[in-house]
């Protein structure tokens, strides 16, 4: 079978599911060898490849490995999601000139979602935003009010508002798939042992 796109993955696992054992082919290696012709003939002429020994099988991870990568990879997918809309509510705070940002570590922590919440419930004086620093802040208070001091136009919130909604519930997709990986490996971890241990 010749690795194109996505689409040989299904049927890959059904034949590998019905105890077929397949060879999976790089399309490369296929290109290079002489003889191809149409995409009807390719078929034939990789079932003639493999039967003279010219075709090398792709290495596949068993069946458990490729569905924990599969919930990593959209894991990563959404937490680069939720990245540019932190990098969208940041983008806002520059353009009114607050350095939020730059004084506390996480923007989308306890203490920058507090202040953003506020920001965008129309309360903008410095002093009061500041006090909603939670205690483990190391950032003074002081600090936090200097960086709060800018320009609050209004035609930055609606990017701000809309970096929190988007970035909310892509952050707790997130979390969800974290901790569904984190099940699976336990899972394989305790299969792994049983199989291990002595009969």
């Amino acid at each position: 079978m010749e690795s194109t796109g996505v689409y040989w993955i299904p049927l890959f696992q059904i034949l590998e599911d019905r105890g077929l054992e397949v060879c999976l082919v790089n399309a490369r290696h296929v290109q290079n060898v002489p003889g191809r012709c149409t995409d009807v003939s390719d078929c034939h002429w990789l079932q003639y490849l493999h039967a003279v020994g010219l075709l090398r099988a792709s290495f596949r991870p068993p069946q458990a490995v490729c569905a924990l990568r599969s919930l990593l990879r959209h894991r990563d997918n959404l937490i680069k999601q939720a990245s540019v809309h932190i990098l969208h509510m940041q983008k806002a705070l520059d353009q009114m000139n607050l350095r939020l940002h730059h004084v506390i570590d996480d923007i989308t922590g306890m203490t920058g979602l507090a202040i953003l919440d506020a920001i965008l419930a129309g309360q903008h004086d410095p002093a009061e935003l500041a006090k909603l620093r939670h205690a483990g802040i190391k950032a003074s208070e002081e600090t936090i009010i200097k960086s709060l001091i800018g320009d609050y136009r209004s035609e930055h919130f609606p990017t701000a508002d809309a970096g929190m909604r988007f970035r909310n519930p892509t952050h707790l997709e997130g979390l969800r798939f974290a901790r569904r990986c984190e099940a699976r490996s336990h899972a394989q971890g305790s299969l792994r042992k049983d199989q291990a241990s002595p009969q």
